[in-house]
């Protein structure tokens, strides 16, 4: 077979050959540990060939590896107890997290699902698939795309060592595909051929300290997870899948620098190094992971039927339903932000709130939703029914608390931050009554065998609205200086597009600099200024 691979790619050097002959080799059996073992043995020992050792005790291991199912590589049980006690928690667990959000998430799951090839392609593409994911926003993804199944990601990735990046725009239902995966695995639908999954949610600040192994394994103590790792680590991570939700809510510093970084990049020197890991995004923030992974997956939210399909389902009302696509065709914007589920969720809930009328802007569905929270949590605590027609014009005894929460949503941004501590919230001294307002919710972590409880906005764009009344409100020096500190961040998009609807860009200043965004015709730069002029709804705008 090694001198077949030498006529199979004469000229090429040691290290190449050796990897076609490994790869040659698995492509066409089937090895269970030991026999793998044997085989890197004999391989050693052929022609004496140093590289190809180098080469199998590098980072490209195969895939094409039986699982071990029968308890041999785990004598003392740790892998399966630990296996076991994964699945009671994802079935329990996860149906919490999704209890928690609020407007109610839609009654289906979508999980279409495209692979992303490396061709750029243009907006202008007569191809439907391409037609159907381009919405004009910073999360597009411009790329040539194939439809593919859930089941089947694994299989198509033909990579040594799969790390797979799934990426969607908010709301377009990632982390609910995360926790789909735990659910469907436990349920042995899903991914049998990994004995472990372990869920990691990035966002989740009691794992952020994270140093070692053992802290991202969910275990009933220390000890148990100290076990697990070992058998992980004598197993080379053999049979073992990562689930890593929401990378780009990670901590900047933690996505170069940590644990995390080290399972996708280097897992050889944890010892892990036939790990497999699927790993969730926005695009906006995921570039970095880009030579690291094996495939590219997008989420692609629903299509124009299955909007139709979802509204149907929610409203049971033929009537309803076609009222409420006739207010969305007069509002493109809107219309085009309803193939996330969770916008709409949103816009069926605002609709059948406003007596089947709609906002006319992002801005206004997710300052109507706002208000549809404050008034909702007032009445639910027992303040009393309130009339609020703006953020401007609060009642006396939610100002002080909501300019906290607005402060938090701030800080927030600037930090990259999604996720906040307990300590963090106890920091704002918000009302007890009133707490946070029912704009932001906890989810207990699953983390190692600790508990803790994280805290979250609704949606990332009620938190980027926040923040953008927040700027609103300081000094045209402040607000400037805060337009400067964002301008090329991953969320400026999302904010300056806010932030014109509440301000108008009456300052003159950032009137100069939307000017020179125009002159200078970057493209990306231009797509989030007409958002954001057409957020604002000020015809003498036009002028730029």
């Amino acid at each position: 077979i090694y001198d077949e691979a030498k006529n199979y790619a004469p000229g090429v050097v040691e290290r190449d050959r050796a990897t076609v002959l490994f790869n040659a080799v698995l492509s066409s059996v089937k090895l269970n540990p030991a026999q793998y073992g044997k085989f890197i043995d004999i391989l050693g020992e052929i022609h004496g060939s140093k590289e190809l050792v180098a080469f199998i005790e590098g980072d490209r291991n195969p895939t094409n590896i039986a699982p071990t199912t029968d308890g041999r590589s785990d004598p003392s049980g740790v892998i399966k107890s630990d296996a076991d006690y994964l699945r009671g928690v994802y079935q329990t667990e996860i149906p919490i997290f999704l209890s928690l959000q609020w407007p109610p998430p839609p009654t289906r799951k979508v999980l279409s699902l495209a692979m992303i090839q490396g061709q750029n392609i243009d907006y202008g593409s007569r191809e439907e698939i391409i037609r159907l994911t381009l919405h004009g926003r910073v999360n597009d993804i411009v790329h040539k795309k194939t439809p593919v199944k859930l089941e089947d990601i694994f299989g198509l990735d033909k990579a040594a060592r799969k790390v797979i990046l799934i990426e969607g725009a908010p709301g377009s239902g990632k982390s609910t595909l995360a926790w789909h995966i735990c659910q469907q695995w436990q349920a042995l639908k899903l991914f049998e051929e990994y004995e472990t999954v372990v869920f990691i949610q990035l966002r989740d600040p009691a794992i952020h300290s994270a140093k070692l192994l053992e802290d991202l394994i969910p275990a009933g103590s220390k000890s148990q997870a100290e076990a697990v790792v070992e058998v992980l680590r004598a197993k080379q991570g053999r049979g073992m899948l990562w689930v890593m939700d929401g990378w780009d809510e990670l901590p900047v510093q933690l996505r170069t620098n940590s644990i995390f970084h080290g399972l996708i990049e280097s897992p050889r020197k944890l010892s892990l190094h036939f790990s497999a890991a699927i790993v969730t995004s926005r695009p906006v923030a995921s570039g970095d992971l880009y030579r690291f992974i094996s495939s590219r997956v997008e989420i692609l939210g629903f299509t124009p039927t299955e909007v139709k399909q979802y509204f149907t389902e929610a409203l049971h009302d033929e009537q309803a339903v076609e009222k409420l696509q006739k207010c969305l065709r007069e509002h493109p914007v809107i219309e085009a932000s309803c193939y996330t589920p969770l916008n709409a969720a949103i816009v069926t809930h605002l609709f059948l709130a406003q007596g089947q009328s709609l906002p006319t802007t992002l801005h206004g569905v997710f300052t109507s939703l706002v208000i549809c929270c404050l008034i909702r949590h007032m009445t639910k605590k027992g303040i009393g029914e309130v009339d609020i027609s703006s953020l401007d014009h609060l009642p006396s005894c939610l100002e002080e608390p909501f300019c906290k929460v607005c402060t938090l949503a701030y800080h927030g941004i600037m930090d990259n931050k999604a996720t906040f501590s307990a300590k963090e919230l106890e920091k704002l001294k918000l009302p007890e009554k009133l707490d946070t307002l029912g704009l932001i919710q906890g989810v207990e972590s699953i983390a190692s065998f600790q508990k803790s409880v994280s805290y979250n906005f609704l949606h990332l764009s009620v938190q980027e609205l926040l923040a953008s009344f927040y700027i609103s409100k300081l000094s045209e020096n402040e607000q400037m200086k805060n337009f400067k500190s964002l301008f090329g961040q991953p969320r400026f998009a999302a904010v300056f597009q806010f932030f014109a609807a509440f301000t108008k860009l009456k300052t003159a200043e950032i009137r100069e600099i939307v000017c020179s965004i125009v002159k200078k015709k970057e493209k990306s730069e231009l797509v989030y200024l007409i958002h954001g002029l057409y957020e604002a709804q000020d015809v003498s705008l036009s002028q730029f």
